[in-house]
């Protein structure tokens, strides 16, 4: 009679299954695979084969401490059972001699995460269990039962697989864009995800029920939107918008996920420093893709912080147009957020799709700093009843800006209301280039339409139901406008124009216009001045202000040239890079002041990349980097930093000289690719005078005849 049945080794096929499952860019040295999709085993054993029926083979998988069925954290999946729909599966793919292969499949809703894997085998009486190591489970975006099933593959090539992007910022007159290393399948950055999730507060608090909900995007998307910043537990990323960045990296330095995501982990979790919203952005959408969660980063032009939740952002000027910092509410000049893919079992049907998720660190959701899954339909209609965050959502691009003049004996009275500056110029990475794509129609319908205005009111009547909001909305938050009923109708007409996207070093020149609307001559005074800002809406220093005496006849328009020198707006200029331009007219006889404003974006030199179009793998490559000292003056403190997933493994800085006025440098970089397809090069200048100044170069990389490194030992368990 022949023996037990007895186990020689198991192969994973690490290589064959990550390819099948579309993570061989993720590793071929792990086994990594998507819910939902069947991978294969191979078992080779001793002294015969496996029969049916004499031999028992039952897998077990596991995700978590204490992981039971129930919980659906523990899969038990006997050889030769019957198929169970929506269940953990195995199946004889093929028998022959003394090779049994294997089907394993997961439910499409199961458990992402890290599992073990263990054999257990009886046969003729003996039993025993052999320990298959581990394996990861991710989202599965091309299975449909998934609920991140995405249809379109080249939408999913370009929401999960893309590991380069570009991000959009500036205001609403000068939209600039920067590229993105987000690198989601450089091979340590899966553990670093699967971590961010073990370190949640949830589940410290509960690991099993954790893990048990782990299977739910929209679970999953809340604790990584509030993991990703550092303020409620040991998150990724601390926030800091303006002020000193010495004691860590100033956010606007960053080009990528990778080196962020890298610090904390070897850090032992201590939050790195610093970020801004488009860091949080990035650094989410890194996490999700490479949990297997479609994301794409946004970005809202003239974002508002309502903070009280009634749809209004009141901003405070003085007299001679110097921006007040009163008021909790502000208008961001940009917001970036992140929208994920997902369906919404939880809601009706039709709100299944790009769910707005937010990890700035801007108001609480249920305790915690997160915000969303929050549907964008909803936004868009008003629904602000709905999970979740949909007022705070909805009011960042609806809400009205009212503005107020503050005199010196501590009246206001309202110099202007705006109900079309919130929410412009909503952007995204167009898919397959790096255009600009605006999706503000998604969010919004047309200002001033019928369908518009049913949408702000459905908001209201639903911002009104929930008590947090209702004191806040009782009293509308109107300020006690002191200005006489009968005071004569007066129209006065003000507005700022600049000549020229401004550039960082060069003057701003501008145009003021002042018209007289009203049929009688009119003694005007007009003030204008500049200060800084920073992109949250928070007012800096007034740096320049000028006046003018002005008399206008009826129906009388003038315009008044302005110039402000680069040395005169040099040292008050934040990383921001912006300054709001303001310009008061007060009529002398009735004291009733005008108000314009305009926020200016300056734009940083560009720097250019040198490179061949196509290099080789494992085959050095060098590139030329080029940039020239725009300004009369100096840069100091040079620094260099080159980096790109597939090309360089870990960013490299290089620390250059003094660049005197007019000086162009050449910098040559080499590095040797490790990854084909098309990659990205990407360099960061910074110096005393610039922070950010960013370029790059698609490379395309080939396959190499260099032989390339042996896996097939990879996933082998030998007994």
């Amino acid at each position: 009679m022949s023996s037990a049945l007895l186990v020689k080794s198991v192969d994973l096929q690490f290589k064959e299954n990550n390819r099948q499952h579309r993570t061989e860019e993720i590793s071929k040295k792990k086994l990594i695979v998507r819910r939902g999709e069947l991978f294969i085993i191979t078992v080779n054993f001793h002294t015969r084969g496996y029969e049916e029926g004499r031999d028992n083979i039952t897998l077990i998988a596991e995700t978590g401490p204490r992981a039971t069925e129930e919980a659906k954290t523990k899969a038990v999946m006997t050889v030769g059972a019957s198929v169970k729909p929506n269940m953990w599966n195995t199946t004889v793919k093929n028998s022959h001699d003394h090779t049994l292969t294997l089907s394993v499949s997961s439910p499409a809703n199961a458990c992402i995460g890290k599992y073990t894997f263990q054999m257990q085998l009886s046969s003729d009486g003996n039993k025993k269990s052999y320990n298959m190591g581990e394996f990861i489970l991710l989202f599965n975006p091309w299975c449909k039962e998934d609920e991140v099933s995405m249809t379109d593959e080249i939408l999913t090539q370009e929401y999960v697989m893309n590991e380069q992007g570009t991000l959009f910022f500036g205001s609403t007159d000068y939209i600039s864009s920067s590229p993105w290393d987000y690198g989601q399948f450089q091979e340590d950055v899966v553990d670093i995800c699967l971590k961010l999730l073990d370190l949640n507060p949830k589940y410290l608090k509960s690991p099993s029920k954790d893990c048990a909900r782990r299977g739910d995007p929209i679970y999953v998307s809340r604790v990584v939107s509030a993991m990703v910043n550092s303020n409620d537990d040991k998150g990724v990323v601390e926030g800091r918008w303006h002020g000193d960045y010495s004691d860590g990296v100033s956010p606007g330095t960053w080009s990528g996920s990778v080196p962020i995501l890298r610090k904390w982990y070897k850090s032992g979790y201590k939050q790195v420093k610093y970020g801004q919203c488009w860091v949080f952005a990035a650094v989410l959408c890194t996490v999700m893709r490479c949990l297997g969660v479609p994301t794409r980063v946004v970005t809202n032009f003239s974002s508002a912080h309502d903070t009280e939740g009634n749809l209004t952002i009141d901003e405070y000027y003085d007299l001679k147009g110097k921006k007040l910092d009163r008021s909790y509410d502000s208008i961001w000049n940009y917001h970036v957020w992140d929208e994920c893919w997902m369906k919404r079992p939880d809601l009706e049907e039709i709100y299944s799709g790009w769910q707005v998720v937010d990890s700035t660190p801007q108001e609480t959701s249920e305790g915690v700093y997160c915000c969303g899954p929050a549907p964008v339909l909803a936004i868009k209609e008003g629904h602000t009843h709905l999970k979740f965050d949909l007022p705070f959502t909805f009011s960042e691009v609806n809400a009205d800006v009212i503005r107020w003049i503050s005199y010196p004996d501590g009246r206001t009275k309202k110099a202007s209301s705006d109900t079309k500056l919130v929410g412009q110029y909503i952007s995204t990475k167009t898919v397959g280039s790096d255009e600009r794509e605006d999706i503000t129609k998604k969010y919004k319908y047309d200002e001033g339409t019928t369908q518009e205005r049913e949408a702000v009111a459905r908001a209201l009547r639903n911002i009104r139901n929930r008590s947090r909001y209702e004191s806040a909305r009782a009293d509308d938050r109107l300020h006690e406008d002191s200005e006489e009923p009968n005071l004569p109708a007066t129209k006065i007409d003000v507005s700022i124009k600049v000549d020229k996207t401004p550039v960082r070093g060069q003057n701003i020149d501008m145009l003021v216009n002042v018209t007289n609307k009203s049929p009688a001559k009119k003694h005007l005074m007009l003030f204008i001045s500049a200060q800084c800002m920073f992109y949250d809406g928070r007012p800096g220093t007034r740096f320049w202000k000028k006046e003018a005496d002005i008399q206008l006849a009826s129906n009388e328009g003038k315009d008044f040239p302005y110039q402000i020198l680069y040395s005169e707006y040099d040292e008050y200029l934040s990383d921001s890079r912006l300054i709001k331009i303001a310009a008061t007219v007060t009529e002398q006889e009735t004291t009733q002041t005008f108000l314009a404003e305009k926020d200016i974006f300056l734009s940083n030199p560009t720097i250019s990349i040198q490179a061949p179009d196509e290099a080789l793998k494992y085959e050095p490559t060098t590139a030329e980097v080029l940039f020239s000292n725009p300004l009369p003056e100096p840069l100091n403190s040079c620094v260099l930093t080159v980096s790109g997933s597939g090309l360089i493994y870990d960013e490299v800085k290089i620390d250059g000289r003094q660049m005197k006025p007019g000086v162009r440098g050449i910098l040559r970089v080499e590095f040797t690719p490790f990854k084909t397809g098309m990659r990205r090069l990407q360099v960061v200048f910074e110096c005393d005078k610039f922070k950010d100044v960013k370029g790059y170069k698609d490379i395309k990389i080939l396959p190499s005849s260099e032989e390339e490194e042996d896996f097939s030992n990879f996933g082998i368990y030998r007994y």
